[in-house]
């Protein structure tokens, strides 16, 4: 984002779609981020702010942006990192840090971190979830058995063309893209399921 002086509004721009693969460190977020700002020949200079969710590999990552580019930061472990979105289960514990907050910010801040406000703020309706608990539940048990069986994620786009996706607490309408998933593939998985020796689906109407 950037503020155009003609129309005097912000603009927002899309700049780079990089496909990372496995597993998604902060070493990798941070090297992705820094291959595309030397694309775009953007200097650390004029990189105010960096919007990201609250898992702890984005932290990282640009908590090493701001190390590269001589910003103290805090080191955190590997093991504290989460390699994949869909196990960041403690995500919506982390509360920001006094240090990001943004206010009487100096003529010269690098690769400030904000957390994203949809993601804090799709934390609210994980309440909700209580209710529907056991449901859920048995659904993730089932697409979590389906995505670590390669053979069935195989079959499963041979057969309709799509795969299960599986929930994270912060990314927007995620539990109900799941379950409409799963109902639109209802009849393929249960096929693949019966298969590879998963559970069926017949418990969602």
């Amino acid at each position: 984002m950037f503020f155009d002086k003609l129309s005097e509004k912000p603009v927002h721009a899309f700049l780079s779609l990089m496909e990372i693969k496995h597993p998604h460190t902060g070493e990798n977020l941070a090297g992705c981020l820094n291959d595309c700002l030397r694309k775009w020949g953007i200097s650390s200079e004029k990189v105010l702010l960096v919007v990201t969710d609250n898992g702890t590999n984005m932290i990282k990552a640009v908590k090493l942006l701001q190390s590269q580019y001589s910003q103290p930061s805090d080191e955190i472990s590997d093991e504290e990192e989460e390699s994949d979105y869909f196990n960041n289960e403690e995500e919506e514990n982390i509360e920001p840090e006094k240090d990001e907050i943004i206010m009487d910010l100096p003529e010269q801040v690098k690769f400030r971190r904000m957390q994203c406000m949809a993601h804090t703020l799709q934390l609210v309706v994980k309440p909700v979830f209580k209710y529907y608990e056991q449901l859920l539940t048995k659904t993730r048990q089932l697409v979590k058995k389906i995505r670590k069986s390669g053979p069935g994620v195989k079959k499963l786009i041979e057969k309709c063309g799509k795969t299960v996706l599986i929930d994270c607490p912060t990314r927007w309408n995620s539990t109900y893209s799941m379950i409409k998933r799963l109902k639109e593939i209802k009849q393929p998985v249960n096929e693949v399921s019966a298969a590879i020796g998963n559970i069926r689906i017949g418990f969602i109407e």
